[in-house]
């Protein structure tokens, strides 16, 4: 080949090798200015390399792709597999008295039984035995069809001996009341005409009533209440009405109780005292005795103390 051709030659291969150059460099700069505009990681890229590096990329992005759908459907397959085997656990073999054996699902569930709630036919056969206030309880707030043996000045020491007449008795003793009729609870509330005697002798009488009472009806939970307190006139003006003194015999009712089974105490002062101690106004208008509305709320109260066994 003559120098001249080889001239020719090489002079067109400049051209075309400079024409290639422009081409690259427009394309570069029309896709900075569309494609990648903003794109922070191109901005030091030349115009002439752009075009190569977007085709790299988009090779990169498929190989990337690839193992990520790969990995989420060995993760499908890899979750089917534990919910399977969880199933599976859930059953349980047994064989029977014949060899077979079979599957059971175990029932994941269970029902905890839970007692049924008391409500006021609960004390249907249920007596009252007590004062004034007991008095105010079945005037005002009576529980289901039970039977209330009260009256004023009722002490432990004349609960024998004073006849009844009311709603429930006809002129009764509380002996033939006890002798008459079956009962499943009976509560004995009284004391607080008692501060006058000497608590030995009201504790020993005490005794001998509880004793009495069980003697007669064997078969029925009985619930010593403690002595409810007066307001704080009637505390400091009466003696035997103070706060400690009741508390004292209260504490006693309440040892009495421990030493004999079924038989329980139940202290209804948080009800009705004030932080001191003192009944509060709100619950009577004498300082003593219980309002419409105060037998009311203690009614509610016995019935969410009910023993239940």
């Amino acid at each position: 080949m003559s120098k001249t051709k080889k001239r020719y030659y090489a002079f067109l291969f400049m051209i075309a090798a400079e024409a290639i150059a422009i081409l690259l460099t427009c394309t570069g700069f029309i896709l900075r200015r569309t494609v990648a505009k903003g794109a922070e990681q191109y901005e030091t890229v030349s115009d002439i390399a752009l075009p190569l590096v977007l085709i790299r990329d988009r090779v990169a992005a498929k190989e990337e792709k690839e193992p990520q759908e790969t990995t989420t459907k060995e993760t499908e397959e890899s979750t089917t597999k534990e919910t399977t085997t969880e199933e599976a656990t859930t059953d349980e073999t047994t064989t029977d008295e014949s060899g077979e054996t079979t599957t059971e699902g175990t029932d994941e569930s269970t029902t905890e039984e839970t007692p049924a709630a008391i409500d006021e036919s609960y004390f249907d056969e249920t007596l009252f035995i007590g004062d004034a206030r007991v008095d105010d309880l079945a005037n005002n707030a009576r529980l289901g069809t039970a039977d209330y043996f009260c009256g004023e000045n009722f002490s432990i020491f004349n609960i024998f001996s004073k006849k009844v007449t009311n709603d429930d008795f006809r002129n009764a003793t509380l002996d033939q009341v006890l002798a008459s009729k079956s009962y499943t609870q009976i509560y004995l509330m009284v004391g607080f005409n008692d501060t006058e005697y000497p608590l030995s002798s009201v504790m020993k009488q005490y005794t001998y009533a509880l004793e009495r009472i069980m003697e007669l009806q064997p078969q029925a939970r009985i619930i010593l209440g403690a002595v409810i307190h007066a307001n704080e006139e009637t505390s400091r003006s009466v003696e035997g009405y103070a706060v400690k003194d009741l508390n004292t015999m209260n504490a006693e009712i309440k040892e009495l109780a421990q030493q004999y089974d079924g038989v329980y105490f139940i202290d209804w002062n948080d009800l009705f005292c004030d932080e001191n101690g003192y009944l509060r106004s709100a619950v009577s208008s004498d300082g003593v005795h219980l309002t419409a509305s105060a037998a009311k709320e203690w009614a509610e109260e016995i019935v969410k103390q009910a023993i239940v066994e």
